[in-house]
């Protein structure tokens, strides 16, 4: 049984809090591993499929990488130029 979000959970809403919309790999420790990558990203579907927040996929025509932005549910997918990029610390790694 579920105890509440889980710490990127809680990253993702707090993020949310500082701007609209955000790529969500800001979010990441510098340097990251695939498990953190696989654990956001799974944080993420879980916040969509309860519909907390909503996600859309940029693809970068330089490299050919999607990069996920996400953004307040009902909400209107923001434009590219209002993507905002984060200056946070990054949520420590155990």
């Amino acid at each position: 049984m579920s105890r509440g979000h889980g710490k990127w959970e809680r990253a993702i809403l707090a993020a949310l809090d500082q701007a609209p919309a955000f790529y969500l790999t800001d979010l990441l420790p510098t340097p990251h591993t695939r498990s953190h990558v696989v654990a956001l990203n799974r944080a993420a579907r879980g916040l969509i499929a309860v519909g907390k927040v909503q996600a859309i996929y940029r693809r970068s025509r330089f490299d050919g990488c999607g990069y996920a932005v996400i953004y307040r549910s009902g909400d209107h997918a923001p434009a590219l130029h209002y993507i905002a990029r984060l200056n946070i610390a990054p949520v420590a790694v155990l």
